[in-house]
């Protein structure tokens, strides 16, 4: 299983956010501004939705934070506990062969007692 790039995807992320922050930015001045120019009232609406946006993009880049974090510890796991598996059932065949060997043997053994006990026995008439 091929391991998540979370370190890449971080930085692209970074650059994404800042370039979003800087034009998110720009928006807010020129809604500001335009809104401010035609009704001098409706500014405290408009930067109280603007700040609630903001509020939100702060709270999703923290979660987001946090589920790149998760997703890079899960991934670790995975590897490690593949890692386990593969151990487990190299070491599951090498039990498999050393039984497979056991076996020959004792059959081996019981065959040779088998047939000296019947050129042992007398026979009667």
């Amino acid at each position: 299983m091929n391991r998540v790039d979370t370190d890449t995807a971080t930085m692209v992320s970074l650059w994404v956010g800042i370039a979003s922050f800087f034009l998110g930015f720009a928006a807010i001045a020129l809604t500001l501004y335009s809104f401010y120019r035609a009704q001098p009232d409706t500014v405290v609406l408009t930067a109280s939705g603007w700040v609630a946006a903001l509020l939100t993009a702060v709270v999703c880049g923290w979660v987001g934070k946090r589920l790149v974090r998760l997703a890079a510890a899960l991934c670790d796991r995975v590897a490690a506990l593949s890692m386990e598996v593969a151990e487990l059932k190299a070491e599951k065949d090498r039990i498999m062969v050393i039984g497979e060997y056991l076996a020959s043997q004792s059959t081996k053994t019981a065959r040779r007692k088998q047939t000296q006990a019947q050129t042992d026995q007398p026979t009667q008439e």
